[in-house]
């Protein structure tokens, strides 16, 4: 079983839509879903929403310098949790903040980033997504090969 490891975003103490979104397609692939929260605080609340959502795991970090996003602090901490956890599939929103933090972690780990996609299928240890390409006049099917970690960042 693959281990999948989404990145939870949220704001005024809720947990975004996508990531709800993230964890119920690793669940359907059948993969382990992992969660990553970061925050300034209530980080426990935040994790109880997250196995509510599905997430199997959650590895939590908490800080007062935590409380306003930041590339570098976030960065930093979801990198750890990547090597803590090794996860085959690493998923993240394509909100303002995953296009910001997504290409740094890809850059980070030496792995290709699918960004932008529409379409998540997980199968085994294997990602399928679909993207739109051409100003989306089409839309591009990527098989990942290779090694994993496999990442995409999704609409």
């Amino acid at each position: 079983m693959a281990t999948v490891l989404v990145y939870a975003e949220h704001k005024d103490g809720k947990i975004k839509k996508i990531t709800h979104e993230l964890l119920s397609e690793a669940n359907r692939g059948g993969a382990e879903a992992v969660a990553f929260v970061a925050a300034g605080d209530g980080v426990d609340a935040l994790a109880k929403q997250l196995a509510e959502m599905g997430a199997k795991k959650v590895i939590t970090a908490q800080d007062g310098g935590l409380k306003v996003y930041c590339n570098e602090a976030y960065g930093k901490l979801f990198l750890d949790a990547v090597k803590a956890v090794n996860p085959a599939i690493i998923l993240m929103g394509a909100s303002s903040q995953g296009k910001d933090l997504a290409p740094r972690i890809a850059a980070k780990l030496g792995i290709g980033l699918a960004s932008d996609c529409t379409k998540v299928q997980i199968s085994g240890d294997k990602l399928k997504v679909s993207r739109p390409v051409y100003s989306g006049k089409a839309i591009a099917d990527i098989e990942f090969a290779g090694a994993a970690p496999y990442f995409a960042t999704v609409r």
